[in-house]
């Protein structure tokens, strides 16, 4: 009896001694199911893992993991389209089209990758193979605001404007979005279509896009460059009384406040604009012509420095120049240094050979800052023989009427004197 049980009991330890030997080498006693439960087992460690660093920003790291999950299964949708994403958020996007590629033909989200494909393609400049790809997507379905916005930056990308601002518009039909109403006002900009630019706000303007500071100051540059002063001085008005103070607000609102004669308020805001762009000739210009024309804060010596700063920056075009010079000229009359004034208007005569303002401002200085009469008269006379050949149905100007009255009264002065 003893024996018996003895007997059973080695009985039992070897079966158990053959069942260990087994699940150690794979035998037909684990069932075959060991091995791929310890590797699907070791797989979702490294999911877990990956998805851990990348919560930490540690992509390269959680890329290597997945990787490695995807060499052992190909057929890991899971981490393929983690991985796919991981690339993408890289910017290692050939990658990310390969595998997007691969996901597709798989026929995993289809439509979904096809997108995902597109958006890496633009990624690498391949617009126009992006194009296509969301072309046909926006035509399977033409409500989806995502799929215009992107057709209207690959147009864009392509400077095809015209037809960029006509997805900006679809997008903007479907629901009105502030990112694609600045992007479409800016291309109206460009092609100098200010009026449409305008337009394009009204219609698609929302209340809640008020704190919007981009849209807004395109709004005012709107306004201002279809000939409005005061609207465009109100927006970005309230756009520089809330912090605002950007190149574009500054810009804009100094030179209302200069179109307007208010010199005072105009001369901080351009000052502003000239701390943060020092190349802006037209600033100078405006600002010089402030601190001239100011009665508060008049500067002679920071508006001549501002004037001739100006003409320094840039070679403008002649009509420019003589603004400029023109302001230069009217101060020198006003602290009467008419010599100076005289090299003013005979550098602006230069630049304008048969400008009649010119012609006018000289005659009226050598006949009553200069007090050459005899000067005086001959050149009221030549300038009396271009007005005329200019004249249309012989109507006469103020100017015309001046010159007239001052010969007569200089020929009366001459035939006394003697």
């Amino acid at each position: 009896m003893a024996y018996t049980k003895v007997t059973n009991l080695w009985i039992v330890l070897l079966f158990l001694l053959a069942c260990t030997t087994a699940l150690a080498n794979n035998t037909p006693y684990s069932n075959g199911n060991n091995e791929r439960s310890m590797n699907v087992n070791n797989d979702s460690l490294l999911m877990i893992e990956s998805q851990t660093l990348s919560k930490a920003y540690q992509f390269d790291a959680a890329i290597e993991l997945l990787e490695q999950v995807v060499k052992a299964d190909s057929f890991n949708v899971e981490a393929l389209t983690r991985l796919e994403g991981l690339y993408y958020k890289t910017s290692q996007y050939n990658d990310a089209i390969r595998l997007a590629d691969y996901l597709i033909a798989q026929k995993e989200d289809s439509a979904y990758y096809q997108i995902r494909k597109a958006l890496s393609l633009r990624a690498i400049g391949q617009y126009q193979n992006s194009l296509n790809i969301l072309i046909r997507t926006y035509a399977a379905d033409t409500s989806n605001s995502y799929i215009s916005t992107q057709i209207g930056d690959l147009y864009k990308a392509l400077e095809k404007p015209d037809s960029a601002i006509i997805f900006y518009n679809k997008t903007c039909q479907i629901k009105p979005n502030s990112s694609a109403m600045i992007k479409a006002m800016d291309l109206y900009f460009q092609l100098k279509q200010e009026e449409k630019a305008l337009y394009f706000f009204a219609s698609y303007f929302k209340p809640e896009f008020e704190t919007n500071r981009l849209l807004l100051r395109l709004f005012g540059k709107a306004l201002y460059l279809n000939g409005k002063i005061k609207l465009p001085r109100e927006t970005f008005n309230r756009l520089y009384a809330a912090g605002d103070s950007s190149l574009v607000t500054c810009k804009y609102l100094g030179t209302c406040m200069w179109k307007q004669e208010n010199y005072d308020e105009g001369i901080p805001v351009l000052e502003n604009f000239i701390l943060r762009d020092s190349l802006d000739y037209q600033v100078y210009f405006m600002l010089g012509a402030c601190h001239i024309k100011s009665d508060a804060l008049y500067n002679s010596e920071k508006g001549i420095y501002s004037l001739e700063k100006a003409i320094s920056l840039i070679e403008p075009d002649s009509k420019t120049l003589s603004l400029m010079y023109n302001e230069l000229a009217l101060h020198y009359r006003r602290i009467k240094n008419y010599d100076k004034e005289l090299d003013m208007y005979l550098i602006m005569k230069e630049n304008e050979p048969d400008s009649k303002y010119v012609d006018y401002q000289m005659a009226t200085l050598y006949d009553y800052g200069l007090n050459d009469k005899k000067e005086a008269l001959k050149r009221y006379q030549d300038l009396l023989a271009q007005y005329k050949i200019d004249t249309i149905n012989n109507k006469k100007t103020d100017i015309v009427t001046f010159c007239e009255n001052r010969v007569q009264e200089l020929k009366e002065e001459q035939f006394w004197e003697e």
